[in-house]
């Protein structure tokens, strides 16, 4: 705020592509010092800009606004003692940028976002390039560049290491999720190292809807589940159909890092979907967990009580192949992810 301190910027503006992270709001680390002289609380998070961005500054020094300094910085620390209001402006700075990375995402070099130009000559429904003109009437040419479809990852912070895939890797799973948990970071909840016990994972992930279950099994075949629901002891099958199965990519090296090549690389994922046929989604279980079933087929996936071992069929609910490189597997790693709690 303008007159609060020295140095504090009162105006900027900031091109959405440069921006890349954007931290959660938390108390200030100064609000100890910060409360002795105004009582309150201050609540700050940060942008973080991307290297070499043209994006500058105005550094008010005086409240006069007499001396000004324009300061290239790549680290934004958005202040304010109003808790709520920081929380909401964080929340619809994440959803701008999202919205802005999926609008401009298959967009060649070049194109805007800003309404196609047409002219005589150009084939209707077909865009048109409008070059500079530099003093000369030249005319609009039709641009005939296939669009470069470009993934965009979401824009979220990882809570946590996997020691089962990469960073971006997990991040192309939660892609996959419905587009509200996009804008959401993500936390590990649970893993081997909290004991290998199917109560345990469940209390672990108790009251958090939407979860992805990480695996690598022993022959280091990485797959897993996207549940849309709770997991909730129940002897009947429950859930809907936004919860999938997935495979990781797998390569050779796999075997030989004994699984720590997926951490350091991002890797392709499969999905599969509800097929449609049957509502079998979920069926939570004191001594076992298993998505999927009927038909000719068997579970997309089913977990022991232990989690030591599982198995793995061709599944009729998903359409699915089986996931794991055996039938019947060991369990050599387990995660549990879910969105972070506010």
């Amino acid at each position: 705020p303008k007159g609060e301190k020295r140095g504090y910027a009162t105006r900027f503006c900031v091109d959405m592509d440069d921006i890349e992270t954007v931290s959660r709001p938390c108390p200030s680390k100064e609000s100890a010092e910060e409360m002795e002289i105004s009582k309150d609380i201050w609540h700050w998070f940060d942008v973080t800009l991307r290297k070499g961005h043209t994006n500058r500054f105005l550094s008010v020094q005086d409240q006069d606004d007499e001396a000004k300094e324009v300061l290239p910085q790549r680290l934004l620390k958005i202040k304010s003692k109003d808790g709520k209001a920081l929380e909401e402006f964080y929340q619809l700075l994440k959803m701008a940028s999202l919205l802005h990375r999926a609008t401009t995402a298959a967009l060649p070099e070049g194109y805007s976002v800003i309404p196609r130009v047409y002219s005589l000559g150009v084939e209707k429904g077909k865009p048109a390039v409008v070059k500079p003109s530099q003093g000369s009437a030249e005319p609009v040419r039709p641009d005939t560049t296939e669009p470069v479809q470009k993934e965009i990852l979401p824009d979220l912070a990882v809570i946590g290491t996997s020691k089962i895939v990469s960073e971006q890797t997990l991040k192309r799973v939660i892609s996959m999720a419905p587009s509200g948990l996009h804008i959401e970071d993500w936390k590990m909840f649970y893993s081997l190292e909290h004991g290998a016990d199917l109560q345990k994972m469940y209390k672990a992930a108790k009251g958090i809807k939407d979860t992805i279950l990480l695996l690598q099994d022993s022959t280091r075949t990485v797959f897993g589940v996207f549940n849309s629901s709770y997991y909730a002891v129940d002897d009947n099958y429950y859930g809907n159909g936004l919860t999938f199965v997935f495979q990781i990519q797998r390569k050779e090296e796999d075997v030989k890092t004994r699984g720590e090549a997926p951490l350091k690389e991002l890797r392709d994922v499969i999905k599969h979907g509800w097929s449609g046929k049957n509502e079998l989604f979920v069926l939570c279980k004191r001594i076992s967990l298993a998505f999927g079933g009927g038909g000719d087929g068997g579970y997309a996936l089913r977990l022991d009580k232990n989690l030591c071992s599982g198995s793995s069929e061709k599944c009729f609910t998903y359409s699915s192949p089986m996931l794991s490189g055996n039938r019947d597997f060991k369990i050599y790693k387990c995660e549990v992810w879910g969105p972070a709690p506010l």
